[in-house]
């Protein structure tokens, strides 16, 4: 079943965390956990938004201690993230079709420093250790499913403009369970 890889994969990053591990040598445990899971994820299994504007969250599992979180992403063609960071570390990798994501580091002047930009497609993993400067905007190039593991449960995050820096806190959007309406 699924379920049990879900919680082994958020259970193994709460366990290294609180052992000590180094968040780097946790970014590089999860990318390799979420490589493989990756494999046993069914893109049909999660409802794909039928006419939705944006994107549509799925949580796959969650602790309910550390909110260490796993969600499960699913995309139209065309559809685009905002600019926003996240608060916390996370780890990212394409089940299905091709995301781009355009990142950015958030500094004093200028305010956003473009990053080269990343496509990635099925197997792909990408990381991010360093939250209060990292800001980032997806965008899909086709239907897509991406897996998503983040160090909280990303109840907020900020939005950015990125020609001048202006951030915005936005309160996240409640995530469906797999299947659900």
């Amino acid at each position: 079943m699924n379920q049990r890889r879900y919680d082994a994969v958020v259970q193994q990053q709460v366990a290294d965390l609180a052992a000590g591990v180094s968040l780097d040598a946790c970014l590089v445990s999860a990318r390799a956990a979420l490589r493989e899971l990756a494999g046993y994820v069914d893109a049909q299994q999660l409802r794909w938004p039928a006419g939705a504007e944006t994107y549509a969250r799925h949580l796959l599992a969650r602790c309910p201690t550390t909110q260490v979180s796993l969600f499960a992403v699913v995309w139209r063609r065309g559809q685009i993230s905002a600019v926003h960071d996240h608060g916390t570390w996370g780890v990212v990798t394409v089940v299905a079709g091709t995301l781009f994501e355009e990142s950015w580091t958030l500094g004093a002047a200028p305010p956003l420093t473009s990053r080269p930009p990343v496509s990635l497609t099925r197997g792909q993993v990408a990381s991010f250790s360093n939250a209060p400067t990292y800001v980032h905007r997806v965008t899909a190039r086709t239907d897509a499913l991406s897996l998503h593991l983040y160090g909280d449960r990303v109840a907020s995050y900020h939005v950015f403009d990125p020609a001048t820096g202006a951030r915005t806190c936005v309160d996240a959007q409640p995530a469906d369970p797999p299947g659900q309406s």
